[in-house]
């Protein structure tokens, strides 16, 4: 591909981006493990986000089926409770980083081994909050949610060690991922996110990275000096695996929640792990303000793992994200409230 036929494709994005109806996927806040702890979509935003533990590029494109609609009281069109929108979710995502998983990132040389991921889905987003506690009695919670497929090609090597051979293996791992966040109406400080996943994929968790041993390869009876990682050693075995996430976000005010949130995930057959912990966010916005919305900022996690009946130390994680959308809006204005 020249750089003529690159450029062209670059700008058609920029301009699918900038100029079309879509919401952006979010996952708000992430655990030690780089998955969602609460996830939301919200339509017209625009930003790049941040997972210190995984190097990837993403680029999502949520098409918006109709118009947005809204919500009011007793018909009151003056009195909006809050806005929402029906799309379709596109998500592709390119992953070199995980050093785990035999996919070292190196800045001169780019991906290494990189994994191709590709995602559609249908989603219920709720865009503004205008003022959720005008929704009628009754309706305690109002929500968001959504479902989506994904297909993920990976170029993973495997090292036997009896018969001492790499063998590379380039498995299409295929799922299915759900969640809703159900958002309190009365009080509009907390809400109940839950997701899962279902899917088809390989037991990594079995398996032990390796490095290749060269010429400048050093051990000695207290060191070894290696270099990246270059595949895994045990045997590819096709497994059914699972996660189940739950969380509790609470709206301090917008600039501060707090989200302890728990998960179970695994292989079926297997013993389940369980990973729970906190999560402080900043700057993530809140359903209780008027005319309120939610988005990523940034935070930091804390979470300890359970497995085997035996609790690691604290995992520490950082995240967070680069919001574009005052860039957008001083270019083409804002597309609907």
């Amino acid at each position: 591909m020249n750089n003529k036929l690159l450029g062209s494709i670059s700008f058609a994005l920029l301009i699918i981006l900038f100029f079309s109806k879509y919401s952006h996927a979010q996952i708000i806040m992430h655990d030690s493990r780089g998955k969602d702890v609460f996830e939301f979509y919200k339509g017209g935003s625009l930003q790049a986000t941040l997972v210190p533990t995984q190097v990837s590029m993403q680029l999502n494109y949520n098409l918006v089926l109709g118009s947005p609609y809204y919500f009011y009281v007793e018909g009151d069109t003056a009195r909006k409770t809050v806005g929402a929108s029906t799309s379709l979710s596109f998500v592709g995502k390119v992953t070199g980083g995980g050093a785990n998983k035999g996919k070292p990132y190196d800045v001169i040389n780019g991906l290494v081994r990189p994994s191709y991921r590709a995602e559609i889905g249908l989603q219920r987003n709720l865009n503004t909050f205008y003022n959720i506690k005008l929704i009628p009695r009754g309706n305690n919670f109002t929500h968001a949610g959504g479902m989506s497929v994904y297909l993920e090609y990976q170029n993973v090597n495997f090292y036997d060690t009896l018969s001492q051979i790499i063998d590379n293996k380039r498995p299409i791992i295929y799922g299915l991922h759900g969640h809703i966040n159900l958002f309190h109406t009365k009080s509009g400080l907390f809400a109940i996110s839950l997701s899962g996943d279902i899917y088809k994929s390989y037991n990594q968790d079995a398996l032990t990275p390796f490095q290749e041993r060269t010429q400048s390869t050093y051990i000695d009876p207290n060191v070894v000096s290696v270099g990246d990682v270059f595949g895994n050693i045990g045997a590819f075995d096709r497994v059914t695996a699972y996660r189940l996430r739950a969380s509790l976000p609470i709206f301090v005010n917008e600039w501060i929640s707090l989200t302890p949130y728990t998960s179970m995930y695994g292989y079926i057959d297997d013993e389940p792990k369980n990973l729970t912990g906190m999560a402080l966010n900043l700057f993530n916005g809140s359903p209780a303000e008027l005319k309120g919305s939610i988005v990523q900022g940034f935070g930091i996690g804390v979470d300890w793992l359970r497995d085997n009946n035996e609790w690691s130390s604290a995992n520490v994680s950082l995240y967070g994200s680069l919001n574009l959308d005052l860039l957008r809006k001083s270019l083409v204005g804002r597309l609907y409230d």
